[in-house]
């Protein structure tokens, strides 16, 4: 080979792999940028099982406060079945809280690190809608008791 086609060749080469480490390094800023964006909602992601948790506690603290001022007044029939709010259904409100609060970490974990494998945020996430539901309902008969005097 002569010279100027050795020359030709690095000439390429060099452009390739300033191609590639360009595309390389794009991607990387590309990626932090979009991690540092999707921290908000990961943030976000924080709350929702604690929301989630109060917001049910309290629709059911409402609900059994109505239902003892309605069921004195009515003894049979089916309004005194409606007031009556069943112990099944709380606990399938709580259970759903879970599956949504786990199903939120995964999402922002899959959504920031791009693998579903940070297992930390997930625990995290359910530890929060543990000790949500576990605080939610004592603080929203709290809540009951001042307002309604009860």
């Amino acid at each position: 080979m002569n010279l100027k086609i050795r020359s030709r060749i690095v000439i390429y080469l060099d452009l390739i792999a300033a191609v590639i480490l360009g595309s390389i390094f794009y991607y990387l800023r590309i990626k932090s940028e979009t991690r540092a964006s999707m921290r908000l909602y990961q943030m976000l992601s924080i709350f929702t099982p604690i929301g989630l948790s109060f917001v049910t506690a309290l629709m059911f603290t409402l609900l059994t406060a109505f239902s003892a001022t309605l069921t004195p007044g009515v003894e049979a029939g089916i309004l005194g079945q409606i007031a009556q709010v069943p112990q099944e259904l709380i606990d399938m409100c709580y259970m759903l809280v879970i599956a949504a609060s786990t199903c939120v970490s995964l999402l922002s974990t899959k959504t920031v690190n791009l693998t579903a494998k940070n297992t930390l945020w997930i625990t995290t996430n359910l530890a929060l809608a543990a000790a949500g539901i576990a605080f939610s309902t004592q603080i929203a008969r709290f809540l009951m008791k001042v307002t309604l005097n009860i």
